[in-house]
């Protein structure tokens, strides 16, 4: 299966741990809003375009066939149980998949956090 990741071409976030599984599992995917100066006009298309009956409400989400999933962690469960290597590697492997997609969403939510805290807010730091 070709999957198709949608997130932001320039932004490095939730998005780059999914592109790093998909890498390391070594599966046949497009990164949809990397695709020259169509990408992002693509990703919109597809967010707003009224094809896709529940549409996710933010990057990154990947399709795979008719399946449009949306959050990092659930993004990682799929290829952790879509992907030949991972399944080859067997229930060990998905479990370290797993593992990295909820650390990943930690890792990404205190980075978040860290910049919302060191910005200054009207003045005074926050």
């Amino acid at each position: 299966m070709r999957y198709e990741l949608y997130y932001w071409p320039e932004i490095q976030g939730r998005g780059e741990f999914v592109r790093l599984a998909l890498e390391e599992g070594g599966a046949g995917y497009v990164d949809v809003a990397r695709r020259g100066d169509r990408g992002m006009a693509a990703m919109t298309r597809f967010m707003e375009g009224p094809r896709v009956k529940r549409p996710p409400y933010a990057p990154p989400f990947l399709k795979a066939g008719k399946l449009v999933i949306a959050q990092t962690a659930l993004i990682m469960y799929r290829i952790a149980c879509g992907i030949r290597s991972c399944r080859v590697g067997g229930s060990g492997t998905r479990r370290s998949t797993l593992g990295l997609a909820v650390t990943s969403d930690l890792v990404v939510g205190f980075q978040a956090e860290l910049r919302v805290r060191s910005m200054p807010v009207c003045g005074r730091a926050a």
